[in-house]
C-alpha cells in the first residue's frame, strides 16, 4: 500500500483574533487585519537566512467622505527602519479580488468559511464592495498573501493607495510585526512508533492556509519500509495509524471532547484526484451543516496548557476517548487512540496547537517537538519528515 497525501482537515481553507486598532479618522482608509497584529514566520533555510509567512486576510476600507479608487496595495519588508524588499498587487488584481468575494458571498459560498474569512469580524461596521471603487465606509478583502524573505524583517508595513474623484493620490498604512514564534509550553510527540509528516506547513500544502491550522501536522504510521499499511485500502483498520494511542503532548486540563462519530467512508474518496477533491468538498459541506464549525475534525480532544496555548488532536477514533472536560492529564498520558473520522481520506492524527479554542478566534502557533529521536533540541517538523520519540 503506497503512502497517500493526507488531505488536510479542511479542503477550501477556512479562526481568527480580534482586528487590530482602526487608524485615525483623519486617513483614508481603514487597514484591518485578522488574525492579529503580527505574522509567524517560518525557517525555510537556516543557513541562507530563508524565511516565510503568510497573511490570510486584510481589509481595506474607506474613511472618507467621498468615493476612492484604490489604485494598489504595497507591502514593504522593514529591517532596522530600511525598507528592504517590495511587493504590489496593482489596480487590475486588486478589483479581481473584490468581485471574487464578492460573488462568493452574495452566493452564499462563504458560510461555511467565516473561520477563515473573517467578514463578520473585519466589516463589521463596513460593506464589503464589489469592486475597487469604494464608496464610504465600503472596503474589499484581500486574502492569503504569502511571502518569502532573506534576513531578519521586523515588520511588514502595508500602504494602501488610491485616488479621490479630484485625481489627488492618497495613501494610508499600518505594521504588522514579523514574530520567531516560540511557545511557553515544551510539547512533546502525541505518538508511540515511527510516523510520517505527510502534511506540515509548506505552501504546497494544504494546513498552511487555514489560520488555526496553519502551523498543523498530519501524521501517518509507516513500517521500516515507509508504506502506511497494507490489505484493503478502503478499510481504515488496513492502516497501521488506525487504533494507535494518543499521547497528551504536555501537562494540561482538557477543555473539550468530542465523541461518538463514526470513521468517515473511505471508498468515495478513490478516484482521481479533481473527482476526490470535489468530494471532499461536498462531505466538509455536510459535516459542517451537520456538526457546526469543528465538523471536519470528526471526533477530538483539546487541552489548554495554559499561556493561550491548546493542543487539538482530532479524527479520533469513536468511543477511544478517555479523558474528558475538566480532567488533568499529564504529559505522556493516554488520550485517545487515531482514527479515521470527519474530513479524512486516510487514518492519521491531525495535531495543532492553537491560541484559543473557539475556532472564530483562534490562530495557529508553530509547533517544536522536544525529546524527537536523533534530534539536539526542539524540532519543527517539515512534510517528508519521519518522527519519532528518542529512546524507543
Amino acid at each position: 500500500m503506497k503512502l497517500k497525501l493526507i488531505v488536510l482537515l479542511i479542503v477550501v481553507a477556512t479562526v481568527c483574533l480580534g482586528a487590530p486598532p482602526a487608524t485615525t479618522t483623519a486617513e483614508p482608509f481603514e487597514i484591518r487585519l485578522s488574525p492579529g497584529n503580527s505574522v509567524y514566520r517560518v525557517t525555510l533555510n537556516e543557513e541562507q537566512r530563508l524565511y516565510d509567512c503568510v497573511i490570510h486576510n486584510i481589509a481595506v476600507i474607506n474613511r472618507s467622505a467621498a468615493a476612492l479608487q484604490l489604485q494598489r496595495v504595497e507591502f514593504q519588508f522593514v529591517r532596522k527602519g530600511e525598507v528592504v524588499q517590495t511587493r504590489v498587487i496593482p489596480a487590475a488584481d486588486l478589483e479581481t479580488r473584490a468581485q471574487r468575494v464578492f460573488t462568493l458571498r452574495e452566493s452564499g459560498a462563504l458560510n461555511e468559511a467565516e473561520k477563515e474569512y473573517r467578514l463578520r469580524e473585519l466589516f463589521r461596521d463596513a460593506q464589503l464592495s464589489r469592486s475597487a471603487r469604494l464608496e464610504p465606509n465600503q472596503g474589499i478583502l484581500i486574502r492569503l498573501q504569502y511571502f518569502q524573505f532573506a534576513g531578519e524583517v521586523e515588520t511588514i508595513r502595508i500602504v494602501a493607495v488610491g485616488k479621490g474623484e479630484a485625481g489627488s493620490e492618497l495613501q494610508s498604512g499600518t505594521e504588522i510585526g514579523v514574530v520567531n514564534f516560540q511557545s511557553k509550553t515544551k510539547f512533546s510527540f502525541p505518538l508511540k512508533g515511527t510516523w510520517y509528516v505527510s502534511n506540515a506547513t509548506q505552501p504546497s500544502g494544504t494546513h498552511r492556509w487555514g489560520i488555526g491550522q496553519e502551523f498543523a501536522y498530519d501524521l501517518v504510521r509507516v513500517n521500516g519500509e515507509g508504506v502506511s499499511g497494507q490489505g484493503d485500502e478502503n478499510k481504515p483498520e488496513s492502516f497501521y495509524a488506525y487504533g494507535q494511542e494518543v499521547l497528551a503532548a504536555a501537562d494540561g486540563t482538557v477543555f473539550e471532547t468530542r465523541d461518538g462519530l463514526d470513521d468517515t467512508p473511505m471508498a468515495q474518496f478513490a478516484a482521481d484526484e479533481a473527482t476526490m477533491m470535489k468530494r471532499l468538498a461536498e462531505y466538509q459541506k455536510k459535516l459542517r451543516q451537520e456538526y457546526g464549525a469543528r465538523g471536519t475534525e470528526g471526533n477530538y480532544v483539546i487541552i489548554d496548557h495554559g499561556n493561550s496555548e491548546y493542543s487539538v488532536m482530532v479524527h479520533l477514533k469513536k468511543s477511544s476517548i478517555r479523558v474528558k472536560k475538566g480532567d488533568h492529564v499529564k504529559r505522556g498520558q493516554v488520550v485517545a487512540q487515531v482514527g479515521q473520522s470527519g474530513l479524512s481520506t486516510e487514518p492519521h492524527l491531525h495535531f495543532e496547537v492553537v491560541s484559543d479554542p473557539d475556532p472564530f478566534k483562534q490562530r495557529g502557533l508553530p509547533v517544536y517537538f522536544y525529546g524527537l529521536e536523533d534530534a539536539d533540541g526542539p524540532k519543527f517538523l517539515n512534510a517528508g519528515d519521519f518522527a519519532r520519540r528518542a529512546g524507543q
